[in-house]
């Protein structure tokens, strides 16, 4: 079935949505190489980036619709959803305030997820409760029996469903993830209205609380993407927490103000602050001494042309680290959270926590 969308001029938008979204970020996020492709080539023909991924989605999940009279296997319905769920998540990734057409498309993106999803065994929904509002999240088991647990928190951009691929890295070396949308992510923010703050770290204890449970004894990590590092290495003193890496936090967020598209989706991440308030939320996140004063093993891993934090800065970092097992990995031509080099990453990070993880 062909596609065909209204083409225009490239407005600044979406000439701004085929810099940031490159082809390699957009696989990352989950986007199947065929849609992702047809994604950038239909707003670099002049189609809008929203209207184009929602259109998109809606033709592959057309494909189900079209062969309801013959049989279609499960591996054929579980890859449309997530194909579906993918282009739903791309479709708003240029949107910077939160509105209820936005909150709608997100659920919608959440359902085909679990639709996908729930046809894997020991894969499914979690929602936890904390003291300063409710997370969202998906359990990926590894198998039967004891195994370690990693969770993972993406950051600004980029949030729980986006990390799907993690889930199999991490299933085939025996160890278990917990997908989160930590406060002011994802489904934790549009369907729940947790919201960075102050007090974010009393709703993300469940979350280690959660994963140490269901490790039944077994180590419990954390992998932090972005602001996702930020989050990981505030919380990874907490002596549940057996190993942390590190992939992209930002020494000081709020110094982002000049990426003005970026700041707006911090602004939003704290459900609209203003002023002082902002400043004072997004401060708990700053990457200092204090913040990196754990023991647990620690991985830095860092683009060489990383346009939001340097080596220097990750450096930085490192060197405030009280752990006795930390290293940097400087992926010499990467970028930020290392999209140019997908496998190398996953292979790293992954043979790291193995190593760490599930020691004899």
């Amino acid at each position: 079935m062909a596609l065909s969308l209204a083409e225009g001029d490239l407005t600044a938008e979406n000439e701004a949505a085929l810099r940031q979204f490159t082809l390699q970020r957009l696989l990352g996020y989950g986007l199947e190489f065929g849609d992702a492709n047809a994604l950038r080539d239909l707003v670099a023909g002049g189609a809008d980036w929203h209207n184009a991924a929602l259109a998109l989605a809606d033709q592959r999940l057309a494909l189900l619709e079209e062969r309801r009279s013959s049989p279609t296997s499960r591996h054929t319905r579980r890859d449309v959803h997530y194909r579906a769920s993918a282009l739903l998540r791309a479709s708003q990734v240029m949107m910077t305030t939160d509105t209820e057409y936005r909150r709608e498309i997100y659920d919608r993106a959440a359902r085909e997820f679990s639709l996908a999803i729930l046809d894997d065994e020991g894969r499914e929904r979690v929602v936890l409760d904390g003291e300063n509002g409710r997370i969202a999240g998906w359990y990926f088991s590894a198998g039967a029996g004891v195994t370690p647990v990693v969770i993972i928190v993406g950051g600004v951009e980029g949030w729980a469903m986006d990390a799907e691929p993690y889930g199999r890295v991490f299933a085939e070396r025996g160890i278990s993830v917990l997908l989160i949308d930590a406060p002011g992510q994802g489904e934790s923010r549009f369907q729940f209205s947790t919201y960075i703050s102050r007090e974010w770290k009393r709703a993300m204890l469940p979350v280690i609380e959660y994963a140490h449970v269901r490790a039944r004894g077994a180590p419990v990590g954390l992998l932090g993407n972005s602001v996702g590092g930020n989050f990981a290495c505030h919380l990874a003193a907490d002596p549940r927490v057996a190993a942390c890496c590190n992939n992209g936090a930002l020494l000081d967020p709020i110094k982002q103000r000049e990426r003005k598209s970026f700041f707006l989706k911090m602004i939003a991440a704290t459900g609209g602050l203003e002023g002082f308030a902002l400043e004072e939320a997004w401060s708990t996140l700053e990457m200092t001494p204090e913040s990196m004063n754990f023991t647990c093993p620690l991985l830095i891993v860092q683009g060489g042309e990383d346009p939001l934090v340097s080596v220097a800065e990750s450096k930085l970092m490192l060197d405030w680290s009280k752990s006795p097992d930390k290293q940097m990995y400087v992926f010499e031509e990467g970028d930020h959270c290392i999209y140019r080099r997908p496998a190398d990453k996953y292979n790293l990070i992954g043979d790291w926590f193995q190593e760490r993880l599930l020691r004899e």
